[in-house]
């Protein structure tokens, strides 16, 4: 997805990229001088792609990722600079690295009621470490490193299994 203003991704599947780098079911990347704004993905499969389920990169801003199912990828979602985004009831599971990563120079994100599961090294990384609020009645963190590289971030009501 390059520049773009305002686009709405429904129902629909994203998976086995293979190939040209940066293998992503979607990459959020616009050129020098343009930039992604506004951009909903909701309801979508993001699966089996050689390195990111999505990665939202650079001149990325108001980014929302709603009650997708982002499995089997290297790395699930990773953001890289973007700002002011969403997170939200979304099922990450079975990536073979981590499954979301905040990477330095991300602002303003909210991660907020999804299910993570069976990411094999991380579930939810970035870093220096930052005060984290997790909501429910139940959660259980086992072999996952939570780190934040990200400013203004807010973690709560996530569900690891």
């Amino acid at each position: 997805i390059g520049g773009v203003n305002n686009l709405k991704v429904l129902t629909s599947e994203f998976s086995y990229t293979n190939g040209t780098a940066p293998q992503c079911g979607i990459d959020i990347e616009p050129d020098a001088g343009q930039l992604a704004d506004g951009v909903l993905i909701q309801k979508c499969l993001l699966k089996n792609n050689n390195m990111y389920g999505l990665l939202v990169y650079a001149r990325a801003r108001n980014i929302t990722v709603k009650h997708c199912d982002i499995t089997g990828n290297k790395r699930g979602v990773q953001s890289g600079t973007a700002l002011n985004g969403h997170l939200d009831s979304n099922r990450v599971w079975g990536n073979s690295i981590y499954g979301i990563y905040l990477n330095n120079g991300t602002d303003g994100f909210t991660v907020s009621k999804n299910l993570f599961y069976k990411n094999r090294a991380d579930t939810l990384r970035a870093s220096p470490p930052f005060p984290m609020e997790i909501c429910g009645e139940e959660y259980n963190i086992t072999k996952n490193e939570i780190r934040d590289y990200g400013t203004n971030t807010t973690i709560n009501c996530n569900t690891y299994k």
